[in-house]
């Protein structure tokens, strides 16, 4: 059987004296069936916070709520939290857009309720990743940036007022959420995963 490897993994085998690459190729870890989750402790943004994700995911894994659903009931209660979802008639426009777009998912009045660490940069997303099987992750390409790395890539970035920002594979807005922006009209995310979207 011929294999195929990239001209850099070439050249870093040859760096490392990787002798026998082709049982590399046969006994490289193939993550793509993994039932397995996994919190990403480097998307954490305050490790004091990580019993608390734990507790949370353990709670959304007991219901009986679809992830979908269970994002949304979480997206609910953040904004509740926020005391941005108050009553129907007082709540801002988007806010008011966002729950007309999703309420056909429905809620679940436990994950409502729950206790959101409110200096998490993104609970929603680490919660979501913690949920996804890192097989799923794997085969659809979910890689989130820690903020760490959204902070340091745009450390020096400046959005002017007639510029716009569009992240081509936003997840669930790690980098449109840290860009420092006139009009949040400017910004603008895509991604193939609905739920990341959602968040």
């Amino acid at each position: 059987m011929e294999s195929y490897i990239s001209v850099a993994t070439l050249r870093n085998w040859d760096r490392l004296n990787v002798t026998d690459a082709g049982k590399k190729l046969t006994k490289r870890a193939n993550k793509t069936h993994s039932a397995r989750t996994i919190l990403p402790t480097e998307y954490v943004t305050d490790s004091n916070n990580i019993p608390a994700v734990e507790q949370i995911i353990e709670i959304v894994g007991a219901s009986d709520a679809t992830i979908p659903t269970a994002m949304y009931s979480l997206a609910l209660n953040l904004l509740r939290q926020r005391k941005l979802l108050s009553g129907a008639s007082s709540n801002p426009t988007n806010v008011d857009a966002f729950i007309k777009e999703y309420e056909y998912l429905g809620n679940d009045a436990n994950l409502r309720q729950l206790l959101l660490p409110d200096n998490e940069n993104d609970i929603l997303g680490l919660v979501y990743q913690s949920l996804l099987l890192e097989g799923t992750k794997n085969q659809q390409g979910l890689y989130y940036t820690p903020s760490s790395i959204v902070d340091s890539m745009l450390r020096e970035t400046v959005v002017g007022d007639r510029k716009t920002v569009l992240d081509p594979c936003c997840g669930s807005g790690s980098f449109l959420r840290n860009t420092q922006v006139i009009d949040p009209m400017q910004l603008f995310g895509i991604d193939i995963d609905p739920v990341a979207v959602m968040l």
